[in-house]
């Protein structure tokens, strides 16, 4: 089962959290068609997906793909991963998802979309527009200890400078 596959590996390369909103499936999905599947899963990436996004998903669920649905505590599915994807290119609300990763310390992937109503000034937290520089992105952090704790710190420090308290 991919649950299995997932519980020797000890960790998830992405994780993305998402509700069912039709923009973030849809950004999922091209992100999947045209970075994971193109790219990564190649590489042996592995990609956790939690919340009702994942009632939409079934056809995509496989040995790297583990759709988690909606838990109870998203903590341990934060702490095993190593990257958070924001793939989004539309849609409403604010960037909440994209703050409580920060604040969990995580390295992020995101589109400039996902980063709205972020404030960036007070540090250099680029953002991909270009599934080419997304999955350049991912790959980079994956392959570097280095530039995943670089990542982290930086996510952090710009959720504090936004308001979050880290819960």
């Amino acid at each position: 089962s991919s649950a299995g596959h997932f519980l020797r590996a000890k960790s998830i390369d992405l994780l993305y959290v998402s509700s069912n909103h039709i923009p973030n499936l849809q950004g999922l999905r091209l992100f999947l068609q045209h970075v994971f599947y193109p790219r990564l899963a190649e590489r042996g990436v592995t990609l956790a997906v939690a919340g009702t996004v994942c009632e939409e998903l079934a056809s995509v669920e496989g040995p790297q793909v583990l759709l988690a649905h909606q838990v109870k505590d998203l903590e341990p599915l934060y702490a095993a991963a190593r990257v958070v994807i924001l793939p989004i290119f539309d849609g409403a609300g604010s960037a909440i998802k994209t703050i409580e990763a920060m604040a969990r310390a995580k390295p992020v992937v995101a589109t400039s979309f996902a980063m709205r109503g972020v404030d960036r000034s007070s540090e250099p937290f680029p953002v991909y527009d270009d599934w080419l520089d997304f999955g350049d992105r991912i790959l980079a952090l994956l392959a570097s200890e280095e530039e995943r704790l670089k990542a982290a710190q930086a996510s952090y420090r710009l959720s504090l400078v936004n308001g979050n308290d880290g819960a």
